[in-house]
């Protein structure tokens, strides 16, 4: 039998998972629920339902991965106007299909004249996922007054460009998962931010310049023409700091899909081994550490440089960063562990 000394130790280990009130549909306008407030936030999991109801005539697909576009930006916002993640539904449900190698659910509408019924479920990791220590980036909800999600709609237009449209009995339903324990041992806030690349034409050295927003982890790239998911945009792809130190150099975009698909055992299709088109990931982290990490505040500049090829229609890159920030007391008190 155990004894009362690790049932009492167990029992001190709890996590909470708490259901949020759902965020309504609003056609093209914002919408604010705040998180449970007082323990360590782990991860937020957000479903997606709905019906595309079609009349008139059928509709006519928009881009791919419907309904995603659905949901236009997800932020995580603080009471002081501080803004945590940023991007895109599309981004982010491909963010964690890379950190968890698996795709949640997808479930486009079907276009017929019709109801038609959608789903998808995106997962919005606040721990370190990969790293050795996940605890150091949960958030501290105690920190700030409060902390809302705010999710900005899409339109029906963006599900089908045809057809007399409506959306009904939608909405985003919500799951934060936290943990009572682990206070103290926080050292960044994950920061998610996201930043578009017109494709106008051919060019061998397309670069844009990336944010200083602490340690650069990962670079999430998306190509998409007329919205649509494509793999015949980019060529490769460098990430040069201060216009010579290459951290990665001219990568071929589709041999560095295949080597995501090995580093994140990734589902990426229906065939085995087959990456998720359109999409492809720079990870900085090396043996799960923190210190491995890029500190963009120590470059002067740090550059995307992108070969691209130019083709018909609207081309996009869409880049979406994970960064890890220090918190302002962890500064102070010089506590930036080699580890």
């Amino acid at each position: 039998m155990p004894t009362l000394d690790s049932v009492s130790r167990g029992s001190s280990f709890r996590s909470v998972d708490t259901g949020v009130n759902p965020i309504l549909f609003d056609s093209g306008n914002a919408a604010t629920r705040k998180l449970p407030q007082g323990n360590l936030i782990k991860d937020l999991t957000l479903r997606l339902t709905g019906n595309l109801v079609i009349a008139g005539v059928g509709g006519t697909l928009v881009g791919n991965e419907s309904p995603l576009s659905l949901i236009q930006r997800v932020e995580i916002v603080t009471d002081t106007n501080r803004t945590l993640w940023s991007a895109s539904g599309r981004d982010l449900f491909r963010y964690a299909h890379f950190m968890y190698g698996k795709a949640n659910e997808l479930v486009a509408p079907a276009l017929a004249v019709a109801t038609n019924p959608f789903a998808a479920t995106i997962s919005l990791p606040q721990e370190a996922i990969r790293f050795v220590k996940p605890v150091e980036s949960y958030y501290n909800s105690r920190r700030y007054q409060e902390t809302n999600l705010r999710i900005t709609w899409g339109t029906p237009a963006n599900l089908s460009s045809t057809g007399t449209l409506s959306i009904t009995n939608c909405q985003v339903d919500i799951i934060c998962s936290t943990t009572t324990t682990g206070f103290g041992l926080q050292r960044f806030d994950k920061i998610i931010t996201s930043q578009q690349i017109p494709v106008t034409a051919t060019n061998n050295s397309l670069d844009q310049l990336v944010p200083k927003n602490g340690h650069l982890s990962r670079v999430l790239i998306r190509t998409t023409r007329d919205q649509a998911t494509v793999d015949d945009i980019v060529n490769r792809v460098s990430l040069i700091g201060d216009t010579s130190y290459r951290m990665r150099d001219t990568l071929s975009w589709r041999t560095l899909q295949q080597k995501n698909v090995r580093d994140f055992q990734l589902d990426g299709a229906a065939v085995v081994g087959n990456q998720i088109p359109g999409y492809a990931l720079l990870s900085l982290a090396e043996d799960g550490l923190f210190s491995s990490l890029i500190n963009t505040f120590d470059l002067n500049e740090l550059i995307l440089r992108f070969d691209v090829t130019f083709g018909a229609g609207v081309q996009l890159i869409t880049v979406t960063y994970e960064f890890f920030e220090p918190l302002k007391e962890v500064l102070e008190a010089g506590a930036l562990p080699s580890a």
